[in-house]
């Protein structure tokens, strides 16, 4: 039960701001109820991940980077050579961002990432980074007829 109840109380406060965001009107619940409902859909995977079973096995391999360690069970503390090179992937993911744009930024970024650092075979890395930017660009420039940030380099101003 420790296990999942963080999980728990964001499942909670998920279900407020979907709750909540009945009482908007269609345009400006569309973005709650997307964040809502994808969060909801990775925290039933996180609980899905801390079972015991076959299930709970595969999507700790599947989602667990280089290694599917059980949170708190044989994990040790990071090394800081290695946190620090997770934390130059999020600058290096900002810098791109402003640089040229979210479009482009994110399907470096995810491919870099799951590749380089999570040792992610090269295909599985390029589907996931394409099915992420696909439904970003769907939601946005599609569903709500949103420009988002085109980078500096591309006209993008701050």
């Amino acid at each position: 039960m420790n296990r999942i109840a963080s999980s728990l109380v964001l499942i909670a406060v998920a279900l407020v701001f979907l709750i909540t965001a009945q009482n908007y009107s269609p345009n400006s619940r569309a973005v709650p109820v997307a964040v809502a409902l994808v969060t909801l859909a990775l925290l039933a995977l996180d609980i899905a991940s801390q079972g015991e079973g076959k299930l709970g096995h595969a999507l700790r391999r599947a989602l667990g980077g280089v290694q599917a360690v059980r949170p708190g069970a044989d994990a040790e503390a990071g090394e800081p050579r290695k946190e620090f090179a997770a934390f130059l992937w999020v600058v290096g993911f900002a810098a791109g961002t402003v640089l040229v744009g979210f479009y482009i930024a994110i399907p470096i970024y995810v491919v870099g990432y799951l590749r380089l650092y999570a040792r992610k075979p090269l295909l599985h890395a390029i589907a996931i980074a394409a099915v992420l930017t696909g439904a970003l660009y769907l939601l946005f420039a599609v569903l709500l007829g949103y420009g988002i940030f085109e980078g500096l380099l591309f006209g993008g101003f701050m």
